[in-house]
């Protein structure tokens, strides 16, 4: 478990609390396992584009905030699991875990780094 430090001024901070989470998969061909999040909105010429869900809560508990935060990464990630490595290892495949954050500080547990590396994941952070 992560730990956050408490000694944040946040009275004033009304989405210090908040963590959106998003992960994305682009492909140069089809990722049949991951057909159901096949984006279809926006055409692209570059290939496919799966967005594998967005999770979003308030928690303004540090602690709190840091094992819902692993778990919503962890879950999205569990959606991988059937896609071969090779196919996220491509050169021209990108998987990107995309972290908005409220105001304040937030750690990210080395072992969920590292699951997210296991997948050829990027991390784009906003705050």
């Amino acid at each position: 478990m992560a730990h956050i430090p408490e000694d944040l001024d946040t009275t004033d901070d009304d989405d210090h609390g908040l963590v959106i989470v998003s992960l994305d998969v682009f492909s140069p061909s089809p990722i049949e396992a991951l057909s159901a999040f096949e984006w279809t909105s926006e055409p692209r010429d570059d290939g496919w584009r799966y967005q594998l869900g967005t999770v979003s809560f308030d928690e303004p508990e540090a602690d709190a905030r840091a094992d819902a935060l692993d778990n919503a990464v962890m879950t999205l990630l569990d959606l991988l699991s059937e896609v071969p490595r090779e196919v996220l290892f491509d050169d021209r495949a990108f998987v990107r875990l995309f972290l908005t954050f409220g105001r304040g500080a937030q750690t990210l547990d080395s072992s969920l780094v590292q699951r997210i590396a296991a997948v050829n994941g990027t991390i784009w952070i906003d705050s």
